[in-house]
């Protein structure tokens, strides 16, 4: 349950981060640059970044915790 919860502030974070660093399209004589959707865009794919390092992470602990665990009942 604590790494959901991290994971989806990580990612809430993450998404916050990208909104402020994507720069804003000027518009032009012929109306507004294309790529004005990535200001949506990257912060979605930042958000499900940082949600996915932080859930493999845990995942990680988890193994590595329940395989010590095993290797001292073993003993």
């Amino acid at each position: 349950m604590t790494v959901i919860v991290v994971a989806l502030a990580t990612a809430y974070g993450c998404a916050l981060a990208a909104y402020d660093d994507i720069a804003t399209q000027n518009i032009g004589n012929f109306g507004r640059e294309s790529g004005s959707i990535w200001k949506q865009v990257m912060p979605a794919l930042y958000g499900y970044g940082g949600f996915a390092v932080v859930m493999v992470a845990g995942l990680l602990v988890k193994l590595l915790l329940r395989k010590r665990r095993r290797d001292l009942l073993s003993r």
